[in-house]
């Protein structure tokens, strides 16, 4: 089918404008990809642009994230979810697949939860849980937490740091920096605390469609996410676990072909289409 371009659509949520982009018809079945945090939607736009002819394709950026303006309110994944749930709203986007990475997986997952209309199924993306085993450290102690790893180094700093743990290639950690700069450090820290914080347990919850997981085989997150995946997939048996090889935690900036066909393969057999 003919590829169709994204279009810009902005989003009021909270005061404020969310940079979101759509394409695809209308009646379709829904893609709406979750960018990690520190980063933005750009990296995914050739993936969401190579659906568009078969799905309706919604990329965004997140709150205070690319081209969407900062919330006056502190932040945390449950802002961003209800950020997320007022973008697929206004878009008039429902019983969507959600490609959710890394920060923006728990976002998803959060959305997922409290607004179920929304996330049939979920690709999650190099990401930890909320709603299963514990949160990574108490809401309370992680500004802290974060702080006291971060809070002396300089902006740059801790860009070339972040960049590394999530790329193995130059060009990747390159890309990387240059999605962090509308963040800033006060944004990382921000960001990185919610992360840490995230939690809303529920143990009888599960998204109806199901889960499939994906990673970077080198991921250097210290075996947070490995975790996840092993409780993620204790609750979804069916989940297929798809590993990159030669590919950090920004799989689809190390390794895009591969990255790019891992994904089109889990969207083009989703074990849930025919139920």
């Amino acid at each position: 089918m003919e590829q169709i371009r994204l279009q810009r659509r902005d989003v009021q949520f909270a005061g404020q404008s969310l940079a979101a982009w759509d394409a695809g018809p209308l009646d379709a079945p829904a893609l709406v990809v979750c960018h990690g945090g520190c980063l933005d939607h750009s990296a995914f736009r050739g993936l969401a642009e190579r659906h568009s002819g078969e799905m309706r394709v919604v990329l965004w950026d997140l709150p205070g994230h690319g081209q969407s303006l900062r919330i006056p309110a502190p932040f945390s994944a449950a802002l961003c979810a209800r950020a997320m749930a007022a973008v697929m709203d206004q878009l008039r986007v429902r019983d969507a697949t959600v490609l959710g990475f890394s920060f923006g997986g728990v976002t998803a997952q959060l959305a997922a939860k409290a607004r179920p209309d929304l996330v049939r199924r979920l690709i999650a993306y190099g990401c930890l849980s909320p709603l299963v085993g514990k949160p990574l450290a108490p809401p309370g102690l992680a500004p802290f937490l974060i702080n006291a790893l971060f809070g002396l180094r300089s902006g740059p700093a801790i860009e070339t740091w972040f960049a590394k743990m999530c790329c193995l290639s130059q060009a990747g950690q390159d890309r990387v920096r240059q999605e962090m700069d509308p963040v800033g450090k006060a944004g990382f820290l921000a960001m990185a605390a919610a992360n840490l914080a995230a939690s809303d347990r529920d143990g009888d919850f599960r998204i109806r469609g199901g889960v499939e997981l994906i990673a970077g085989a080198k991921d250097r997150n210290g075996g947070a996410i490995w975790r996840t995946f092993r409780a993620l997939q204790a609750d979804y048996p069916q989940a297929r676990t798809v590993l990159i090889p030669d590919a950090g935690h920004c799989a689809h900036l190390d390794q895009p072909d591969a990255f790019a066909a891992a994904i089109d393969h889990l969207i083009r057999s989703d074990p849930s289409s025919s139920n």
